[in-house]
């Protein structure tokens, strides 16, 4: 093959699995050198991301192997009817942090998870991790953690603008955005109270209740680059009627949001085209009585056939809802999955040069040192 063009390489390994295409980056120092190129990275992302073939990451308990990081195929994952059938049909992550018991997943974006590390010593760490390559990052403390405003929630995702990373650590009046390039984080102020955040089209997003109405009736997005908050306007049939909107979610990388007429139904409605209000439109209607009255009902997934995922944590359990048929089916064999997130395998580098293979106890080891800091 070392008569092949460069450019024929490059097509083949673009197509490869991913298992087969870790393999191959160290058969010889050409190819590791293309394979770790940041053109042919972004050029396997993209490819694998107009595949469309999304795969969804959860925490769970198993009953044998304690607690596990599964990695599905959504739909495969949503066929099991039974608790172990979920796991018979899910590949066990290496994620190899074994003095580690709790773990719940802030986020996953381009192949890159976050996590919330909590060793023996009950000292939280957050970790950016990339499972395929088993490459990780263990970031620094947003700043004022121990003194500050309880966190409310945080959000991970990719700023398109910035060409970076970034996770958001939110209290009630204020955040801590950390930026991967920088490693570093900064503070900003917010005059709104913020519960729940999600990226869309890499822009951070809130449903938030304004001054001086009741309920939430506004979503607002931030710009990091000029730390300017806008407000996005909902669709004007539910404001109309004054039903209760509940949380945001993305379906088919669309913003979305849930919506309760209470006592009758719930209503998703999505934005079909970012920014423009005339272009939400109302993707479905569940009957109250299909599922269950939930104010924790929240958007999670929307599946290649147009089934939509919903969890109710209240009642820690699934819906998945059959938009064909209106049929809303309760998930049972899911009661033990703790967070899931949409997930896809990448290339993507943390440039850490650090990997869970190797240093198995590393998180363990650094959170003990930074305890003693102290």
């Amino acid at each position: 093959m070392s008569s092949l063009p460069r450019e024929l390489y490059y097509d083949i390994f673009l197509r490869l699995p991913m298992k087969s295409l870790l393999a191959c980056k160290y058969v010889c120092e050409t190819w590791f050198e293309l394979i770790s190129d940041p053109s042919f990275i972004e050029s396997h992302l993209n490819l694998a991301a107009q595949a469309n073939n999304p795969r969804l990451i959860f925490t769970s308990y198993h009953m044998k192997r304690g607690h596990v990081i599964c990695s599905i195929s959504d739909q495969l994952s949503l066929s099991a009817t039974r608790t172990e059938h979920l796991h018979d049909n899910s590949v066990e992550l290496d994620y190899q942090f074994n003095s580690l018991q709790y773990f719940p997943l802030l986020g996953s974006c381009n192949g890159l998870v976050c996590l919330l590390l909590d060793s023996a010593t009950s000292y939280e760490s957050v970790c950016i991790w990339n499972p395929a390559t088993t490459e990780y990052k263990i970031i620094p403390d947003p700043p004022g953690k121990h003194i500050a405003q309880p966190i409310t929630h945080w959000a991970f995702g990719y700023d398109y603008k910035a060409d970076d990373y970034m996770l958001l650590c939110c209290s009630s009046l204020s955040m801590a955005v950390y930026t991967l390039k920088s490693n570093s984080w900064n503070t900003i102020r917010t005059p709104y109270e913020l519960m729940y955040g999600l990226f869309v089209n890499g822009i951070p997003h809130w449903l938030v209740e304004t001054q001086g109405r009741h309920f939430c009736k506004a979503i607002i997005s931030l710009d990091i680059s000029y730390q300017k908050f806008v407000e996005l306007q909902l669709p004007n049939e539910p404001l109309e009627h004054n039903h209760l909107f509940v949380n945001l979610g993305v379906l088919e990388g669309c913003l979305g949001v849930l919506v309760n007429v209470i006592g009758v139904c719930w209503e998703v409605w999505v934005m079909q085209s970012y920014g423009v209000r005339k272009s939400w439109t109302k993707r479905c209607l569940i009957a109250q009585n299909r599922i269950f009255c939930d104010s924790s009902l929240s958007l999670v997934w929307s599946l290649k056939n147009g089934d939509i995922l919903l969890r109710a944590r209240s009642y820690k359990t699934f819906f998945l809802y059959d938009t064909v048929h209106g049929i809303a089916r309760e998930l049972k064999h899911m009661r033990q999955v703790y967070d899931i997130e949409n997930y896809i395998e990448s290339l993507v580098s943390l440039n850490s040069g650090t990997y869970a293979k190797e240093r198995a106890n590393i998180i363990g080891k650094e959170t003990r040192k930074r305890s003693r800091s102290r």
